[in-house]
Formats: C-alpha cells, sequence, structure tokens
C-alpha cells in the first residue's frame, strides 16, 4: 500500500520559491533576473514534490 499523499502548504512554497530572491537582492544588491526566478521556482517545486512542505504535519520521508 502506497503512503496517502498530502499535497503541500502553498504559503510554504511561495516562501520557498521567493526566500531566494529576497536573500540575492539583499546581500549582493544585483537584480533579479528571469534566471534565478526560474531557479528559484524548480526548487521549490522540487522540494514540494518530494514532501518538504506538507501541511499534514508529519516528516518529509514519510
Amino acid at each position: 500500500m502506497s503512503p496517502r499523499w498530502e499535497s503541500p502548504d502553498p504559503h510554504e512554497v511561495v516562501r520557498a520559491g521567493s526566500a531566494p530572491l529576497y536573500y540575492r537582492l539583499l546581500t549582493t544588491g544585483a537584480p533579479l533576473d528571469e534566471a534565478a526566478a526560474d531557479r528559484a521556482a524548480e526548487a521549490a517545486a522540487a522540494a514540494a514534490r518530494a514532501g518538504a512542505y506538507r501541511s499534514g504535519g508529519g516528516d518529509a520521508l514519510g
């Protein structure tokens, strides 16, 4: 039997996607570009698919 899939907490996914952009902006002052946004979004999406932001309160390993 496979484990029940729990949807990710959308607020946490948004925070995870935006945090690297804010960090880059605040620490380097460099302008944000599409490539940086794409990398941050891809990383947040991959983490969400892996269960890192589940709202069920369980650990990500399942």
